[in-house]
């Protein structure tokens, strides 16, 4: 099951690595074509399209995923009952958009709301047999269409951007990428779902804690935006925005894809309780080797990072972003723990450690804002909050098995203390005139020594230990050695 699981993570994160790319260079383009008061319209209009996606989420996806036996009335059920869900919320997302366009002081993005929010309808349409591929590990055709609706994405964004000059860019896009991908799913697929409700009472049972622990997941993750965009202007809000956005690159489109297979890993693996963390232990090693360099790079570098992507006028952000190293860094492994509780089905329990996560949040941040801080100290809060909830959570996964919590606190702590090492060590060396110059010199440098760091250490530890055969497999593979 290893390798298969290392070629489905390989095949999802190179896909949404391509994706990143094509967004990565929309972004360079988009930073100097509209203004930071574009970036926080369509923050907002984003954040209300989010919270309305996760009312209308089902758990379709993670239901089907995490059965033993999947029938074709578990998958129209699962259609259906997500695009009449889908349905209803776009109704109430058009009489409640006004509204809601006035509670965040800006009435002109109320038309914007309810015309991004057809792509919920859109999205509900994809076939479901798309999820039964994830359930199968097999990430090809996934692959393909991601890739197709992120080319199609840039195409359309870029052009609309220079023509109407502001953020209904993003939405015009974001509908035409989400169409192309259903209509080319049907097209490749060919079959088409039935209106079922037969298993809804099944899937139900499953979902209606993962719908609330959804909903509450959505509050804690966007909580903070909402706070400031009532107690900042919109010129910082932008600039919050952009700075945790590129924060995230890596774990939305790196590591959430490779991440994703595990729910079906982590979900066969349920019933044998060694495996089961012993395959978490070796999970974690993985992700700590890619995501904490990426972290201590971005803590380093911010202000290259800002500069080149963006231009001089988001100097704001510089800031910001030094402070969300360390929020990408506890939200991968946050993801982590999230499956591997889903794949022993304790959502329930989810749902109240994000209970508890919103409350502490909005506690704290009022207590903060109450004092008349600066943007900087939000971000921190931010970021401390979630590291100890994170933490908290690990925790009581592991609380039972105290030799894989002591391996997973190295296997974080290590790639993190040597990345730490490796980043002073090229502090000292000398700057170039052009910023974009120093920030590949920078990344070459620092990737490249750490990279051989890393796989000497590890090549070491393969004699020392088993846990790390999946990881030395995983590299070796990559660098295609003997």
């Amino acid at each position: 099951m290893s390798a298969k699981l290392i070629n489905s993570a390989l095949l999802s994160s190179g896909a949404q690595f391509l994706n990143k790319l094509l967004g990565l260079i929309s972004t360079l383009i988009l930073a100097r074509i509209l203004t930071p008061e574009d970036f926080a319209l369509i923050a907002l209009v984003s954040i209300t399209l989010y919270f309305f996606d996760v009312l209308s989420n089902a758990g379709s996806e993670q239901y089907l995923i995490q059965k033993t036996r999947v029938t074709f009335n578990d998958l129209n059920t699962a259609w259906s009952l997500d695009v009449l869900i889908k349905s209803i919320i776009f109704i109430l997302v058009v009489i409640f958009a006004h509204p809601i366009a006035m509670f965040m002081e800006q009435p002109e993005i109320s038309l914007a709301i309810i015309v991004a929010s057809s792509v919920l309808i859109i999205q509900a349409c994809k076939p479901p047999q798309l999820i039964l591929l994830k359930r199968q590990l097999n990430y090809a055709l996934l692959f393909k269409l991601s890739l197709l609706q992120k080319i199609t994405s840039f195409m359309v964004v870029i052009p609309s951007a220079l023509y109407l000059k502001n953020f209904w860019a993003f939405i015009i896009a974001d509908i035409v990428a989400t169409a192309i991908y259903v209509g080319m799913a049907y097209m490749v697929i060919g079959k088409r779902p039935k209106f079922r409700f037969t298993e809804v009472k099944n899937q139900w049972l499953f979902s209606k804690w993962l719908l609330a622990k959804s909903v509450l997941g959505y509050m804690r993750s966007q909580v903070d935006t909402i706070i400031v965009s009532k107690h900042f202007s919109s010129t910082i809000l932008g600039n919050y925005h952009i700075a945790r956005d590129i924060s995230m690159m890596p774990g939305h489109y790196l590591l959430a894809p490779a991440i994703e297979p595990l729910l079906a890993s982590f979900s066969q693996l349920k019933t044998k309780t060694k495996k089961f963390f012993q395959h978490f232990c070796n999970v974690t090693l993985v992700i700590s080797l890619l995501s904490g360099p990426i972290a201590v790079f971005i803590l380093f570098n911010a202000d290259l990072i800002i500069t080149v992507l963006l231009g001089k006028q988001w100097l704001i952000a510089q800031g910001i972003l030094q402070v969300f190293a360390f929020l990408f860094l506890y939200w991968v492994y946050w993801l982590l723990v999230e499956q591997a509780l889903v794949g022993q089905g304790k959502v329930k329990l989810l749902f109240w450690f994000d209970f508890i996560s919103l409350a502490l949040t909005i506690f704290c941040l009022l207590v903060l804002l109450s004092q008349r801080q600066q943007i900087v100290e939000v971000a921190v809060l931010r970021v401390v909050t979630g590291i100890f909830l994170t933490f908290f959570a690990l925790m009581y996964l592991l609380k039972n098995q105290v030799t894989e919590l002591l391996k997973v606190i190295a296997f974080i702590s290590w790639p993190l203390l040597v990345s730490l090492m490796v980043a002073l060590i090229l502090q000292e060396l000398p700057l170039l005139d052009n910023a974009v110059a120093d920030l590949l010199l920078k990344g070459a440098s620092y990737f490249t020594l750490l990279g051989g760091l890393f796989f000497l250490l590890l090549a070491c530890l393969k004699h020392i230990s088993v846990e790390h055969k999946l990881v030395y497999e995983f590299i070796k593979m990559k660098l295609r050695l003997p």
